[in-house]
């Protein structure tokens, strides 16, 4: 295998000797040697050696708390802009959330669409939103017909039942509602991933809130680029913790703990999957977004950086929840379509009457090329000769197994083409089933399959010994736990799967050990359906809402969809088209609400300055680029420049630019101390020098205050010129952005069409409302800005930042949240500043923690 080496990033692709391309990473540094490779079976293979001179272990307090901004919990008091307050609950999420319009975004086969399209019909009927899911073509009609049917089933229970979300309302109500579930198709062009969130569907659709599966890798790019609340959710776990690896990567050899080991795990499975889709995300934030691209750093790990809230859809009696992942992160319970009205065929009927339960025998959408195929074929090319040596034949095992296990089966022929087979008298094969039914009122007596998130839960929740046999991606991981619940024996890998181990697997499943301990774990999870679940993962998701940030001030029943600068005020499409009408307010006074600031580029804290690449990079595109190579010429050079002086034991200011207005500010500031750190260093320097290092230290700070001397006034009128050009740059850049922004028009047509069907009434009480606002205006604008500066130490606090020696303010952050210092206006401190489900302050560690990392 020949290995091809990136020596910037680490990262390497190697060659297999049948020419198929596989990815390999490797990290190399002071004690530390990994190696991560991607096999076709799509799971990654790893080795750690790392070396240290003590234990290598995880802290134990290495996961910190997460305090997440915006929160309107019954323990979290508001934060008030006017006078209306919303109704807490005493479960910790607000009754009264405004009804959004949801996108949730997935990518994967039908099992990964159908849990997703229970939980969207629940946020409509328990939370009054309007859900569009955006995934493949194929599932158009499974959301549409299949959703819509038994969203209307569910709402006829409601009403019979007089659940309190419908009393008052008819049966009728249902088509209603269920007009709400609606389906986009995400095809592969860039602009069709931006258009389900706002193009319509039968009325105007502007998205509120996304809901995504990580391999939709777009989301978290999207909410940045439109400021919107991200929640993810996954049926398999995605999060870092130390209680098991991730559940893409075999751990083949390690000189590290197992909690370490399963830690690294999942930073290795991130940048193996950046290393595959780095370029393709980062051509999609810039040319389609207009956001910064991000370097393997930036990209891999994003979600956990950030600390971006994520549910799981597993029982917690399957999988409790690990100690390290904290607040942000929520297991909600197994999700159930449970759309069955299955009429099973006479044959069907006969062959279930006719002796003791069967097993089942399924293998999902798995496509096993030629199951009953002979090994070893003379005819075959090197390559397939290879493969089929390793494939078992399937079916010849399954048939076998069951004899020598002595029990009947069902076997599902969707995985494999059974035509002309010989089918054993213990033995019916089955067309397309819907497992809620079959799995039921014992029909079957335990279940082998492929470790399907879906299919294992329906087995479990019918409390059925479960046997998986795993074929590639997170199967594996999905057997162990079933294995670690007790439900079944440990999973046997497809390759390794043969008549005698899987026979030995069914009568372990069948022992009575095996059904008490099924039965017992079905019993909590049907015990759970009454607080886990759909309806706890709608919670979860109001939980996690920065709703104190997203409601109107005029109608906090209603989100907001504008900030007003001047007014301080957070508008309704609706408020916004009134004000609008009425010219108390100008369209140019009104921006686009962010409630998703990642800022994901200002998230890394590896780099303070431009580096050298960084300069030889500008150079070169004054070739190629002539006017970005000009702008990046006079900007990035001057500011590595600036840095200079650090590298001989003196001091450097790092400005924080952001516009054009800040440029400016920046520029002057640049050449005043410029000039007077230069003459003051001629004291402070020696001074500080023996401090640190006695004589020795005053000689070094002669030295290294006579060289400032000389290049810090040059340095500061570079910046003078340096710190305007780059920030006009990201002004352009900035308005660009906005102007080509499909949810500005989108939020104007959507509130022109509120206002159409609006009394004059509603027209004069947003009216009245916002007059008694402009009262409170300056009150509204000193408590934005006292919040700014809350979060500023806080987060300064939370990182260990010390305050600036040379400003006497905050460090500035380079972590979640873009916080601006004091001296900027209240401007700075808007809602787009602080808000939204990125910015995490986590509490202070515990003594015992360690002060510096063990392997970073």
């Amino acid at each position: 295998m020949d290995d091809v080496v990136d020596s910037d990033s680490g990262l390497q692709s190697s060659q297999s000797r049948f020419g198929r391309r596989n990815t390999r990473v490797t990290l190399r540094g002071k004690g530390m040697y990994t190696q991560a490779d991607l096999d076709k079976n799509g799971r990654i293979d790893v080795i750690f050696d790392l070396t240290h001179d003590g234990p290598l272990e995880l802290p134990k307090h290495y996961a910190l708390s997460v305090a997440e901004q915006g929160l309107e919990c019954e323990d979290v008091p508001r934060l008030t802009y006017s006078q209306s307050q919303s109704t807490p609950s005493s479960n910790r999420f607000p009754l009264d959330c405004p009804a959004l319009n949801i996108v949730i975004q997935l990518v994967g086969s039908r099992g990964d669409v159908q849990p997703y399209l229970s939980l969207a019909i629940e946020l409509i009927l328990l939370g009054g939103h309007r859900v569009r899911i955006a995934t493949h073509d194929d599932f158009k009609d499974f959301v549409l017909g299949t959703g819509r049917k038994v969203l209307r089933r569910r709402w006829e229970s409601m009403v019979a039942t007089g659940h309190p979300k419908a009393q008052g309302r008819t049966v009728d109500d249902g088509s209603r509602l269920a007009s709400k579930l609606e389906f986009f198709a995400v095809g592969g062009s860039p602009k069709e991933l931006m258009a389900y969130m706002v193009k319509k569907a039968g009325q105007s659709f502007v998205c509120d809130a996304l809901i995504a599966n990580p391999p939709s890798f777009a989301a978290p790019h999207l909410a940045e680029a439109f400021g919107l609340p991200l929640m993810l959710s996954f049926t398999m776990a995605w999060s870092p913790t130390s209680q098991w690896a991730h559940p893409l990567v075999n751990i083949q050899k390690t000189n590290a703990s197992a909690r370490l080991s399963n830690y690294l795990s999942f930073g290795l499975a991130e940048l193996m999957t950046w290393q595959g889709l780095g370029s393709v995300i980062n051509k999609f934030r810039k040319r389609t977004l207009g956001l910064e691209k991000l370097t393997n750093r930036e990209g891999g790990g994003l979600a956990d950086r950030l600390k971006i809230p994520f549910m799981y859809c597993w029982s917690p009696s399957v999988i409790p929840k690990p100690e390290d992942w904290k607040e942000h992160i929520d297991v909600v319970g197994y999700f159930f379509l449970d759309d069955s009205n299955y009429q099973p065929s006479a044959e069907l009927s006969a062959f279930l009457q006719s002796g003791p339960p069967p097993i089942y025998i399924g293998f999902g959408s798995i496509v096993v090329d030629d199951p009953d195929a002979l090994t070893g074929e003379p005819n075959l090319r090197e390559e397939e000769r290879f493969h089929s040596l390793k494939r078992p034949n399937l079916v010849a095992i399954v048939f076998e197994a069951t004899r020598l296990a002595g029990v009947r089966a069902l076997v599902s022929a969707g995985w494999s083409n059974l035509g002309g087979t010989d089918v054993p008298e213990h033995v019916h094969l089955l067309g397309p089933i819907p497992h809620e039914w079959l799995f039921a009122s014992n029909r079957v007596a335990a279940v082998v399959h492929h470790g399907g998130a879906g299919t294992t839960a329906i087995g479990l929740r019918n409390g059925l010994p479960t046997v998986v046999i795993p074929f590639f991606g997170d199967q594996p991981w999905q057997g162990d736990m079933v294995a670690n619940a007790g439900a079944g024996p440990k999973p046997i890998p497809y390759k390794k799967l043969n008549a005698q181990n899987l026979a030995e697997a069914i009568t372990i499943a069948l022992s009575p050990e095996a059904k008490e301990s099924a039965a017992r774990l079905g019993q909590a999870i049907r015990q759970e359906a009454s607080v886990h679940g759909e309806a706890t993962a709608v919670e979860s998701f109001h939980r996690h809402l920065p709703l104190q940030h997203m409601r109107c001030d005029l109608q906090p029943e209603k989100v907001a969809s504008w900030w007003s600068t001047k007014y301080a005020l957070r508008l309704n499409s609706f408020a916004a088209a009134v004000l609008l009408k009425h010219g108390l307010l100008s369209e140019s006074e009104l921006e686009p609400m962010l409630r998703f600031c990642s800022r994901s580029r200002s998230t890394s804290t590896y780099r303070t300055y431009p580096t050298s690449i960084d300069r030889t990079t500008a150079i070169a595109q004054l070739f190629y680029k002539p006017k970005k190579g000009i702008i990046n010429t006079f900007t990035v050079w001057p500011l590595g420049l600036n840095a200079i002086p650090e590298f001989y034991g003196s001091t450097a200011r790092h400005p924080q630019v952001d516009g054009f207005r800040s440029g400016l500010k920046e520029g002057g500031k640049s050449l005043y101390y410029g000039w007077a750190d230069a003459f003051t260093g001629l004291v402070t320097t020696p001074k500080r020098g023996h401090r640190k290092h006695g004589t020795v230290g005053v000689v070094a700070g002669v030295l290294a205050s006579l060289i400032d001397l000389q290049l810090k006034p040059a340095f500061g009128t570079l910046g003078l010129i340096a710190h305007p050009i780059n920030g006009a740059f990201i002004s352009y850049e900035r308005w660009k952005r906005q102007g080509t922004n499909p949810l500005r028009a989108s939020r104007l047509q959507l509130g022109t069409d509120s206002m159409a069907s609006a009394s004059e009434h509603e027209q004069q009480q947003v009216i009245q409302k916002f007059n008694e606002a402009l009262v409170h205006t300056d009150e509204r604008k000193a408590q934005l800005q006292r919040l700014a500066e809350e979060l500023a130490a806080v987060e300064n606090s939370a990182a260990g930042r010390p305050m600036s020696t040379q400003n006497d303010k905050p460090a500035r952050s380079g972590a979640n949240t873009p916080v601006p210092p004091y001296e900027e206006s209240y401007e700075k401190a808007s809602p787009d500043y602080y808000t939204g489900v990125t910015e995490k302050a986590p509490t202070p560690p515990p003594k015992d923690y360690p002060s510096e990392g063990y392997f970073l």
